[in-house]
C-alpha cells in the first residue's frame, strides 16, 4: 500500500507534510487557516435557481420566486374582483367581464422601479413615463423582501374597502383619490407589472416599488363592468374555466 504522501499512479505529491504545530497550515498564506484546512474566501453565487425572469441578472435585484409571487398575487386579485367575489365598502365590486392577467416584466418595467426605489433619499415616488406606479413604506428593516411584496400587494388591493365602486367603475372622485393602487392593480389595460424591494438602512425604512406597463385614466373605467369572461372573445382569448374562472387567457 502506497503511503499517504505518494501518488503511485501519477508520481505526484498528495498533501505537504509537517511534523510540528507550526509546520500546521503553514503554507495557508494567503488562504485563512480553518480547523487545520486552508479555506478559501467564500463567495455567494451571483446565480440562483430557477434564474429570473430577467435577460440579464439583477436588473430588478428580484430572485424568480419573488417575481412569480408578484405576478400570481395581482393576478389573483384581478381574479377575485374578475369573478364578483372582492368586496368593496358596501357591498361587492362589481365583475369584469374582460379582464386577462398581468404578465411581470423585469427587462423594463422591473428594472425601472429599481432605478426608483434605489433612491433612499426620495420622500415621494414618481412613475416612469406612461407607467402607473404604486409604492409601500414601512419604517422598518431586515424585512424579508417577498414578506415586504405580499404586504404591499394585499395593502393596494385592500384599497377596494375604502370606496364604493359604481356600475361603471369609473376612475373618479374616491376611487381616484383612495382606491388609487387598486385601481393600478385592476387596470383591465395593464399586460405588465415589475417590482422591486429596497431596504434604505441609513433612513430606516424599507419600500416595495411597483409599476404597470399602463395607467387608469380619470373618468375612464377602470375595467368593464359585467358578465365575467362574457368579453374574452372582444380581446382574443378565452376564459380560463379550468384555473376557476373570472380571467381571459
Amino acid at each position: 500500500m502506497a503511503g499517504p504522501s505518494c501518488d503511485t499512479a501519477n508520481n505526484k505529491q498528495l498533501y505537504v507534510s509537517g511534523t510540528t504545530d507550526a509546520d500546521k497550515c503553514g503554507g495557508c498564506t494567503p488562504l485563512q487557516c480553518e480547523h487545520y484546512l486552508c479555506q478559501p474566501d467564500y463567495k455567494l453565487s451571483t446565480k440562483t435557481y430557477p434564474e429570473s425572469l430577467c435577460t440579464t441578472q439583477d436588473k430588478d435585484e428580484m430572485t424568480y420566486d419573488m417575481q412569480i409571487a408578484t405576478q400570481n398575487m395581482v393576478n389573483y386579485y384581478r381574479r377575485l374582483v374578475a369573478s364578483g367575489w372582492a368586496k368593496d365598502k358596501s357591498d361587492y365590486a362589481p365583475a369584469a367581464t374582460k379582464m386577462a392577467p398581468v404578465a411581470y416584466d423585469c427587462d423594463t418595467v422591473g428594472k425601472e422601479s429599481k432605478t426608483i426605489a434605489d433612491d433612499c433619499t426620495k420622500t415621494s415616488y414618481t412613475a416612469t413615463g406612461a407607467f402607473a406606479l404604486s409604492y409601500h413604506k414601512i419604517n422598518e428593516l431586515n424585512i424579508p423582501p417577498v414578506e415586504m411584496l405580499e404586504k404591499a400587494i394585499t395593502t393596494w388591493a385592500d384599497q377596494v374597502k375604502n370606496v364604493d365602486l359604481d356600475k361603471e367603475v369609473l376612475y373618479a372622485g374616491d376611487v381616484e383619490t383612495n382606491a388609487k393602487d387598486f385601481s393600478n392593480m385592476l387596470n383591465e389595460a395593464a399586460t405588465k407589472v415589475g417590482c422591486s424591494v429596497k431596504e434604505c438602512a441609513a433612513q430606516g425604512f424599507t419600500v416595495a416599488v411597483c409599476q404597470y406597463d399602463v395607467a387608469p385614466i380619470t373618468d375612464d373605467p377602470v375595467y368593464t363592468a359585467g358578465k365575467p369572461c362574457k368579453e374574452c372573445s372582444a380581446i382574443q382569448k378565452k376564459c380560463d374555466n379550468t384555473l376557476g374562472g373570472g380571467l381571459c387567457v
